[in-house]
């Protein structure tokens, strides 16, 4: 069962660990943006939200195409060293209506209660410009490599929940224009895989 106390614990122990701290953004967010200025050429400095930012690797990236970008985490020790990156739940957003053009949730909804996940999506609706989008990535039911990780690795006590085709689409009803995509992985010598929906709404 998801417990967001014990994941923010654990999420915390995390991010004290030198692993943790990541500097290289993650290649499909750098195609996203470079797609996203291609299709909307007349928005020259979008303001960009990404929820769960962690140590910040995207968050560095991103303000190197617009200065207009914010984070948020509900770890505290991620925060460090991070200007313009609030301690926050996702669904508990600061930010105003209708006042963003991006928001990026990497790897972070599939952390959240279903309740959670709810009140989140609602939130980036209600922050999200008419033309605004979500991207982001959500575990699916072929990943092999997280519940491991969750038992003996880096993020032991915490919990997640895995996502089939059909469930993540019901997520994004009250979406439009909503395309997914699949990140899978396996590391050399390793027998798990790592697997992602990824996924694009509009509102």
């Amino acid at each position: 069962m998801l417990n967001n106390d014990s994941n923010r614990q654990t999420w915390n122990t995390h991010y004290l660990r030198d692993k943790s701290k990541l500097y290289i953004p993650d290649e499909n967010i750098v195609r996203f943006i470079q797609h996203y200025f291609r299709r909307f050429p007349e928005v020259t400095n979008p303001v960009i939200l990404e929820i769960g930012s962690g140590s910040g690797r995207n968050i560095a990236y991103l303000r190197s195409v617009t200065p207009n970008v914010f984070g948020m985490d509900f770890a505290q020790n991620s925060l460090i060293g991070q200007p313009g990156v609030v301690c926050a739940l996702s669904d508990e957003n600061p930010f105003q209506d209708q006042s963003l053009d991006i928001v990026i949730a990497w790897g972070v909804l599939h952390y959240l209660t279903n309740e959670q996940v709810d009140k989140t999506l609602n939130e980036v609706r209600r922050i999200l410009k008419p033309s605004g989008i979500f991207f982001g990535t959500i575990r699916s039911d072929k990943d092999t490599h997280l519940s491991e990780v969750l038992k003996t690795g880096d993020l032991k006590n915490g919990s997640a929940r895995l996502y089939s085709d059909m469930e993540v689409m019901s997520l994004f009803k009250n979406f439009k224009n909503t395309r997914l995509g699949f990140i899978s992985r396996r590391q050399p010598g390793e027998k798990t895989i790592v697997a992602h929906h990824i996924f694009e709404a509009a509102i």
